[in-house]
């Protein structure tokens, strides 16, 4: 008895194997693809922060119902993202999408259970965690992978958009080149490439704001100090790195300069990728209208690059790079 037991149990444990054949299936079937159309709507998406933002990316469409925006990704620092916002969206023919923590501990699902209750138009995914946690809740909820989810081959692009992801943002580890060699080997579809956001430097549950400008302790006790402050760190060349606390009271330091993928437009539309996205930070509403204005001129092939450049810097009042787009040496 113990015997048929033992057998019976190595039996269930058994697991069919795939083969040493198993990547040269996945890129046959990523080549049984059809060919990408290189005709076709630019859309762009913008990522707010503020609901100053939010206002002017509405106002922006209004006055532009021809333009290439489609929708709006709301990453509220006090998750004040509700039912009115969704509504005002969707007046205005735009699709709002909810954009989960960077990071999902255990007792962080009621972030995930809020997006489900608002019934957003998608979500913007950050961390696996949410990934199942949506895959398992809500399966017809679209949705769209950051930048976090590290994106930096044609085999990952394949395993997520076999998850359910309808758009990845590319790793931010990827160079031009490199990130055109992926879409090419991959669904031009399946991307959303970051064309304008000031890239995070680290990300942590310290409270800056709350161990720099308050007495208090907690979230309790603080005074929500992030809410109406704002809070910039100083580095050794004297350039300032701002600092967003998001609703988890967790807060991420963002670069100071602003990475612009102006120049590498023309390059990503060759490769067949036609949705883009701009990551706001914290612009005004005059400063969004006139972001907007500028890429939505360089989409179009209506604003030269070097032209753009130039009204960047002015407009973030930053410097403005290339950032990771950049081509950089090998290291041997």
């Amino acid at each position: 008895m113990v015997e048929a037991l033992i057998e019976q149990r190595q039996t269930k444990s058994r697991h069919p194997f795939n083969g040493t054949f198993v990547l040269e299936n996945i890129h046959r079937d990523i080549e049984a693809k059809p060919a990408a159309s290189t005709q076709g709507t630019l859309e762009a998406g913008v990522l707010v922060r503020t609901m100053k933002q939010f206002e002017a990316v509405m106002e922006w469409v209004k006055v532009k119902p021809a333009n290439t925006v489609s929708i709006v990704y709301c990453d509220f620092a006090d998750g004040f993202l509700n039912k009115d916002v969704l509504l005002r969206g969707r007046a205005a023919k735009l699709r709002v999408a909810a954009a989960t923590l960077r990071i999902i501990k255990p007792g962080d699902e009621k972030s995930l259970e809020g997006i489900v209750g608002l019934k957003p138009d998608a979500v913007l995914v950050r961390n696996l965690a949410a990934l199942a946690y949506f895959r398992k809740h809500t399966p017809d909820m679209e949705l769209r992978g950051d930048y976090s989810l590290n994106v930096a081959n044609e085999i990952t692009a394949y395993v997520l958009a076999g998850w359910g992801l309808t758009k990845m943002s590319p790793s931010y580890d990827l160079n031009i080149t490199q990130l055109s060699e992926m879409v090419s080997r991959s669904r031009p579809e399946w991307f959303e490439a970051v064309i304008h956001d000031h890239v995070p430097l680290f990300h942590t549950e310290h409270c800056i704001f709350a161990a720099g400008l308050s007495g208090g302790k907690d979230e309790e006790s603080c005074g929500k100090v992030c809410r109406n402050d704002k809070l910039e760190l100083q580095d050794r060349n004297g350039v300032r790195h701002p600092v967003i606390s998001d609703s988890a009271c967790r807060n991420t330091v963002f670069n100071g300069s602003a990475q612009s993928g102006d120049e590498f437009i023309p390059q990503l539309k060759a490769v067949g990728i036609k949705s883009f996205r701009i990551n706001l930070l914290d612009e005004d509403f005059e400063q969004t209208i006139e972001l907007l204005d500028c890429y939505e001129g360089l989409l179009a092939d209506r604003i030269k690059c070097e032209d753009a450049q130039r009204q960047i810097a002015d407009i973030c009042r930053c410097r403005v790079t290339s950032g990771t787009f950049r081509k950089t040496s090998q290291i041997v």
